[in-house]
């Protein structure tokens, strides 16, 4: 038995799939180890496996932890709604700790998707895959590997760019085996980087362009050009730009669209791809519900977790499609509020729809964020683009220093508003956290948050590790302050 940071495995999970296996991925079975990886086939069906777990509690389903939802609930964008079922309160408070179950949540799914990610990599010296299949099976499970170390070691760890000393403060244990025994943290958050980038880079030189599906799209798989896009939004994080420009100009090069005016609202209500660089797929018949955190239709209304506050909400002007697109005002149990619609539906499954994990409009975004200081210009050019396909009668904008910075902020906070960026923007950027004096009500009248301001400082940036993680293994240690 192989003792794992969360858990014992004695299984490996592999995935089973639909007849339409672009759009109704799913996965059910669980195999023996001995059994597993019998053919070529059962590489991909472990590979899924992995893919599956990000849609697991504390990935992008249910209400406690959900990811789509925590970074911008636990900082400027979302207010509770009085009228809600009061989810994941201790987080919207603030009041993290290390049994609260919301904060904790993505650390566990987390390490149990990069097991999965290690017992594919563990079992490729079995002489079933060709020399060509066996790394393009290692590429794929290394991307997925690097990718959720990222999403714990943000969430857990100091970022680099967030304050001086960050580079050399504590790591996660950033595993590359199932033999867990022992674990510690004993590396710094520059070294966990530096891990998460190789993986990533072996990944984005040997991982197919279009990874079974026609270029540049991939439904549910990494392929060249995501991985390209998620080296741009890690290297941005290291405080690397001149790499991150690098990294998003190659993604870019090879998806340039950011969705046109007329597309951009069937991302959200459809399987519509155009702009969509790698989505969690999320059949039918899974039913993973992950715009239950936002909120539930109840009789016909919206009765919503989390709203938006209304200053927020007037960022968006009349013409950016946007604000139709991811919000609506409407009224619930006699008072009107501002709703996040963005995860509602894509069909008659309330709150069922994929999970766009990323998307090209970020690249464009980290790539101006990498550009401003070296290239103004290029900066300027990758914002605009990003507006013209945002804003109706778009007039391109001439824009330098603090305004061009200000302006690239804001658009990402627009942009990416329910995915997973703000709280980790604030972060990195080692800004304070200063929420509007505002209630839940769409005229911005009701009760304020009673916790409005969090300074940059602060240990609460970094998420406490679970206390479990910590009984099954002590040599993972608690971060400082909890």
């Amino acid at each position: 038995m192989k003792k794992l940071i969360i858990s014992s495995l004695t299984l490996v999970l592999l995935s089973s799939i639909s007849c339409d296996r672009d759009l109704d991925q799913y996965s059910n079975t669980n195999t023996f180890v001995d059994a597993a990886f019998k053919t070529a086939t059962d590489y991909r069906f472990a590979l899924d496996g992995i893919y599956d777990n990000l849609k697991g509690s504390g990935y992008f389903s249910g209400d406690a932890g959900n990811q789509n939802i925590m970074a911008d609930l636990a900082s400027d964008n979302l207010i509770q709604s009085p009228t809600g079922r009061l989810t994941n309160t201790r987080a919207w408070l603030l009041e993290f700790g290390p049994d609260d179950g919301q904060t904790t949540a993505l650390y566990s799914t987390g390490y149990f998707a990069i097991s999965r990610a290690n017992f594919v990599l563990e079992n490729l010296n079995k002489n079933i895959l060709s020399p060509s299949q066996s790394l393009q099976v290692e590429a794929e499970a290394r991307a997925l590997r690097g990718i959720i170390h990222f999403d714990i070691a943000r969430a857990y760890c100091k970022i680099p760019t967030q304050s001086p000393d960050a580079n050399n403060a504590l790591g996660i244990a950033y595993m590359t085996t199932t033999s867990n025994d022992p674990v510690t943290r004993n590396l710094t958050v520059a070294q966990v980087y530096d891990k998460i980038i190789s993986d990533l880079e072996f990944a984005k030189a040997n991982i197919p362009t279009g990874n079974d599906t026609p270029a540049p799209f991939t439904k549910g798989r990494l392929n060249k050009a995501a991985v390209a896009g998620l080296l741009s939004r890690v290297y941005l994080f290291k405080g690397d730009k001149v790499k991150a420009l690098a990294a998003a100009e190659e993604s870019i090069a090879s998806s340039p669209s950011v969705g046109t005016i007329e597309k951009f609202p069937k991302v959200w209500n459809s399987t519509e791809q155009d702009g969509t660089l790698f989505e969690i797929l999320n059949s039918d018949a899974e039913r993973v519900t992950t715009g239950v955190s936002y909120n539930q239709i109840v009789s016909g209304a919206i009765r919503s977790e989390y709203v938006v506050y209304k200053s927020f909400y007037d960022l968006y002007t009349a013409t950016d499609i946007r604000k139709n697109t991811y919000f609506q005002v409407s009224s619930y149990s006699g008072q009107s509020y501002i709703n996040v619609i963005k995860y509602n539906t894509r069909g008659s499954l309330p709150n069922v729809v994929n999970y766009k994990y990323l998307r090209t409009a970020e690249v464009y975004l980290n790539g101006a964020e990498a550009a401003f200081t070296t290239n103004p210009l290029r900066a300027l050019e990758l914002l605009n683009t990003l507006k013209q396909a945002r804003y109706t009668n778009y007039t391109p904008l001439n824009l330098t220093g603090i305004s061009l910075w200000d302006e690239i902020q804001k658009e990402r906070r627009l942009e990416l508003m329910g995915e997973a960026d703000r709280w980790y923007t604030l972060k990195r950027l080692g800004l304070n956290l200063s929420r509007p004096n505002q209630g839940a009500l769409s005229t911005g009248s009701g009760t304020p948050s009673p916790t409005l301001n969090l300074a940059s400082t602060s240990n609460k940036w970094q998420w406490p590790i679970p206390i479990g993680a910590i009984n099954v293994n002590s040599g993972i240690q608690q971060n400082p302050g909890y």
